[in-house]
């Protein structure tokens, strides 16, 4: 999968008052009144996902050479420049669905560093839904039975254990963990690479309990459940052996280290995570997928399964319902698939007594059939 070159341009670089008015929206907020009130709901991934895109605006200014730093910030997002931005950024590769989170993000970010200004039109130009103007095309997924992907994962773990791999191993029960944990649970990623051992992942007698805090999830709710049983030896082995083996682990309460030394972020699992599911199935597919896997799986068992899936993964019922109606059409054809080759096999068998083919291939009779004068 080809994914299109992010042009930020970095705090340092943003013209000094768009950089001074974004560092006094978050030090002035210290109540949902103040005029900057609007930043105390965002988290330090929110921030950083509005400064880069941001970013991606400001740089793309400079680029076209449009980048006024006496310009208030509002002032510069124009309905001509969007425009001509949004064809630059599908003439770059970029989805609609990709277009409108940057300028989703835009938009909020105008709001916190100009918050006089009216910037409402930029999600809904002419009052009209700019999601919709955008005709964001659905990606292609092919969904895979989550227990297949546990069962590769546990795979992955007893190779590992066999010394097979990169670091003898030890790198193989690491990412066995991981993956084990997305296929089993299906927790975001970001919940994933701040796991702390003693506070995300308790162990107790009968195997782990995994704990989320507010900070911990994008919808700021507590979670906590048990580890998937089969996943308990798989744990123990890389807490025990293999992440005390690693160095720096010892300065770090981490759980996810890597061969350097250092703890792994979001978008080092992912990384880990893309490399292991290209090797399976020669396609990159992303955390996320997983929790997708999940949801069409418990959908497919069993109906009440899918708002428990839901649930588990912290999603808006509607959320499931949705995975829902598409995994029962995804199981419908399924069905009819098994049921055409049923129809098939009968129509051999019939059609084998009736000419008397039994007991050759079904190729073989072919052949004769077109060979006969």
């Amino acid at each position: 999968m080809t994914r299109a070159r992010v042009w930020s341009l970095g705090l340092a670089d943003w013209p000094a008052e768009d950089r001074a008015a974004w560092e006094g929206a978050f030090s002035a907020a210290d109540s949902p009144f103040d005029e900057n009130g609007a930043s105390l709901e965002l988290g330090d991934f929110a921030r950083r996902k509005i400064r880069e895109a941001y970013g991606v605006w400001l740089h793309y200014l400079r680029r076209r050479g449009e980048l006024d730093p006496l310009a208030s910030p509002a002032a510069r997002a124009t309905r001509a420049r969007l425009d001509s931005w949004i064809a630059d950024q599908r003439g770059r590769g970029n989805r609609g669905t990709t277009i409108h989170g940057r300028l989703r993000d835009l938009q909020r970010c105008l709001a916190l560093i100009d918050p006089a200004a009216d910037v409402g039109f930029i999600l809904q130009p002419g009052g009209r839904s700019l999601r919709r103007l955008l005709k964001p095309k659905p990606r292609w997924c092919e969904v895979r039975d989550s227990r297949e992907l546990l069962a590769r994962a546990l795979d992955l773990f007893r190779a590992g254990c066999e010394g097979r791999g990169y670091a003898r191993g030890r790198v193989a029960v690491r990412d066995a963990a991981l993956l084990g944990l997305l296929a089993a649970h299906g927790p975001r990623i970001r919940s994933v690479s701040a796991m702390e051992i003693g506070e995300n992942i308790v162990r107790t007698e009968a195997g782990y309990r995994l704990h989320f805090g507010e900070k911990d999830t994008k919808t700021k709710v507590f979670m906590s459940y048990d580890m998937h049983p089969e996943l308990v030896p798989v744990f123990d082995r890389y807490l025990s052996d293999v992440r005390p083996s690693l160095p720096g682990s010892a300065f770090s309460a981490a759980v996810w280290i890597g061969t350097r030394g250092r703890a792994l972020s979001a978008l080092d699992l992912g990384k880990v995570v893309r490399r292991r599911t290209k090797a399976w199935f020669g396609r990159e597919e992303g955390p996320h997928w997983f929790r997708k896997c999940l949801r069409t799986t418990a959908s497919m068992i069993s109906p009440e399964l899918a708002l428990d899936a839901g649930a588990a993964l912290g999603h808006d019922p509607q959320v499931s319902i949705d995975h829902y109606l598409k995994s029962r059409g995804t199981e419908a054809l399924r069905r009819h698939g098994v049921r055409i080759a049923g129809l098939r096999k009968e129509t051999w068998s019939l059609a084998a007594s009736h000419y008397g083919w039994r007991g050759r291939a079904k190729g073989a009779a072919r052949q004769t059939r077109r060979k006969a004068p």
